[in-house]
């Protein structure tokens, strides 16, 4: 019978690794380094009156190319011998406290179950997430440019609250899409008939069942 790996069997956890997780923190500064710049972009253009559609297409981009540059710097560790644990580890106490993923040396286990994943279903739920996500990126962005279009420039008593509004959007969106994407994951695993025995950074690991 083949063997069938397990969190919650020793010989599938590997040892924790604090390079990899140093490794990653500064990967992950240069993606944040490089999304300010961004911001920085996308104001310029707001600050400049350039076109809604320019803009939209703009966010489009800097947010695909932060979330690809984050999923390449878990495979650039992954390349290096490590995965991550699914859930994020406090470093620190108090109001500076950083929540970061730990990271695990491969164990022969855990490459014998990440060879059998299925590449097809693993793209597919990574270009479907990307789309939904841009999803309901679009309707938030058109929201917005409808709302500064209207009040903002209609009237001068927005401006000064306008951008907490704008952030208090971008929050509720945050928590509407962990919740939608929960039950995404749920629907994907039952309707293609996978197993996800493995979770890394938020992202399962599938594989076929056995029949």
């Amino acid at each position: 019978m083949d063997y069938i790996p397990d969190y919650s069997d020793k010989n599938f956890i590997g040892p924790r690794s604090i390079f990899a997780s140093i490794l990653y923190f500064i990967l992950a500064c240069f993606n944040y380094i490089l999304a300010l710049a961004y911001f920085a972009f996308i104001r310029e253009l707001y600050s400049n009156h350039a076109k809604i559609s320019s803009i939209l297409i703009c966010c489009f981009i800097c947010y695909n190319l932060f979330f690809l540059i984050r999923e390449l710097n878990f495979k650039i560790l992954h390349w290096c011998g490590y995965h991550s644990l699914p859930e994020l580890v406090k470093f620190g106490s108090g109001r500076y406290s950083l929540h970061l993923p730990v990271f695990e040396r491969h164990t022969e286990n855990y490459k014998v179950y990440y060879s059998k994943r299925s590449k097809k279903h693993q793209f597919l739920f990574l270009v479907s997430y990307i789309l939904y996500v841009n999803l309901i990126l679009g309707v938030l962005l058109l929201f917005s440019c409808v709302y500064w279009g209207i009040f903002i420039e209609g009237s001068s008593e927005f401006q000064n609250w306008h951008a907490l509004l704008f952030l208090f959007l971008i929050i509720i969106l945050y928590f509407c899409i962990e919740a939608l994407f929960k039950k995404y994951k749920l629907w994907f695993k039952n309707y293609f008939k996978l197993d996800d025995r493995i979770v890394e950074h938020g992202f399962p690991i599938y594989t076929l069942k056995e029949k």
